[in-house]
């Protein structure tokens, strides 16, 4: 019978201040480079398993920097063609962080929600869980939001004499923001079913990026679809310009 090899951390007391918090550091292990899941992030995707295992590539995956901001609003549109211009700002078009409002916030969620060191700590996961449903959150305000402009839009254009061009160019405009709507729920939905995998197995696996070493069979199957289901959902929200910086 296949000796199982189990994971776990340990219980660091750690004085924070008068509270006396507590933290948890994973136990390091010699991972098997040669037979654990080899999941580059999409700064890797094109390098090789052997380049790791050879240590010609050593650095982990760089986050994007995204600071708490300031929002302010932009003055309202003065014209219809202005109007139908805004719908795909902060999807096609980049603006000013401070009137990007839904976008910058689902990007400062998602930055770091898989940060190769923190998976194998059982208490920043939730945090990173947390992170990811409010960054869906936001999403639903901004489809809110995306819909009621576009009906307003339609309302005023039926009530005056637009022209064949402007009709062409909202036509095409709306078509972007509904693919752009699900291809968002898609990248954060796989992010947040990704983590919770994690979560609901803590212990059962390690992570040495981009390796992961994972003992249970099953477990490993459902590890390597999750991944590269979310993968595959980040690889389409980055053809969207203000989300290029992304990588998980």
């Amino acid at each position: 019978m296949m000796k199982r090899k189990f994971y776990f951390v340990v219980l660091v007391a750690v004085a924070l201040s008068s509270l006396g918090s507590f933290t948890l550091k994973a136990q390091e292990y010699d991972v098997d480079k040669t037979k654990a899941l080899f999941l580059p992030n999409i700064q890797h995707a094109e390098k090789r398993k052997a380049e790791f295992i050879e240590g010609k590539i050593s650095e982990v995956p760089s986050e994007p920097y995204y600071k708490q901001i300031k929002f302010l609003n932009q003055p309202p549109p003065k014209t219809l063609p202005e109007r139908v211009d805004r719908l795909t700002h902060g999807i096609k078009i980049d603006i000013p962080p401070e009137f990007d409002h839904y976008g910058y916030e689902i990007r400062r969620h998602m930055k770091s929600i898989l940060t190769p060191i923190d998976l194998n700590n059982s208490m920043v996961l939730p945090d990173k869980l947390k992170n990811a449903r409010t960054a869906r959150i936001i999403m639903d305000y901004w489809k809110k939001a995306l819909y009621e402009e576009m009906q307003a839009i339609e309302k005023e254009m039926d009530a005056t004499q637009t022209n064949s061009t402007l009709k062409t160019t909202y036509r095409y405009n709306a078509g972007i923001v509904n693919v752009f709507i699900p291809d968002m729920y898609a990248w954060i939905d796989k992010n947040v079913e990704f983590l919770e995998m994690l979560q609901d197995n803590g212990g059962n696996y390690y992570v040495s990026y981009p390796f992961y070493d994972v003992p249970d069979s099953v477990l490993k199957s459902k590890l390597s679809t999750l991944y590269w289901e979310r993968e595959a959902a980040l690889e389409n929200i980055t053809k969207y310009s203000p989300f290029r910086s992304l990588i998980y």
